[in-house]
């Protein structure tokens, strides 16, 4: 909420967009529904409740639950559409995850695709047009995308090991290689299991 200048005067309202906050349990902003701020923008006496849409009218300083996130849609509930459309509607999500997860969780990226296919009115083609067929927000394939990228990111690193061989073979290069001499080392079974498990235990506390 704001104070703003409208027609002359001086009015407070929230920010005239859809709103979704998606994020995991184990995050600073776990206690946004509960927050002073929050319940004055949505117009609530007490907190709000996750995975449900509001309509919030800052005119009649109401804010109404619509539904469930994912029981009601534009489609079946003309409030919500009505909300949407007016840019009022709000909803939180929050998924058994922390901060560093979100990009690469299921759940998270299914509730993402989800408020979107609403406040757009489109998957796989109009929302609202005869014979849409939406596709299932939790139909990704998003997870197996993100760890193949991954090792195709190993294998491109591992490759500039051969690559800067051959290139040190070449004459322009074999001018510059260094030969050191070989260096004995001395190797202690005992201290080296010793130290290893030290670094673990140490590594887990």
């Amino acid at each position: 909420m704001q104070t703003v200048v409208v027609g002359g005067f001086e009015v407070r309202r929230n920010a005239q967009v859809n709103l979704g906050l998606i994020i995991g349990d184990y995050d600073s902003y776990i206690g946004y529904p509960a927050a002073e701020t929050t319940l004055e923008s949505w117009h609530s006496d007490e907190t709000v409740t996750a995975e449900t849409w509001y309509a919030i009218d800052d005119v009649a300083a109401t804010g109404e639950q619509l539904g469930g996130f994912t029981q009601i849609s534009i489609t079946d509930n003309e409030a919500l559409h009505a909300a949407i459309e007016g840019r009022a509607a709000r909803v939180v999500c929050f998924n058994p995850e922390q901060h560093a997860t979100n990009q690469i969780s299921v759940r998270s990226v299914t509730d993402a695709v989800k408020y979107f296919e609403q406040t757009l009115a489109y998957n796989n083609g109009e929302l609202l047009a005869d014979g849409a067929q939406p596709i299932n927000a939790s139909s990704t394939i998003f997870f197996a995308h993100e760890v193949l990228n991954g090792l195709a990111m190993i294998c491109m690193a591992l490759m500039l090991v051969p690559l800067m061989v051959m290139l040190l073979s070449l004459k322009t290069f074999a001018q510059v290689k260094v030969v050191g001499a070989e260096t004995k080392t001395s190797f202690d079974k005992k201290k080296y299991w010793l130290f290893g498990g030290l670094m673990v235990v140490i590594g887990l506390l």
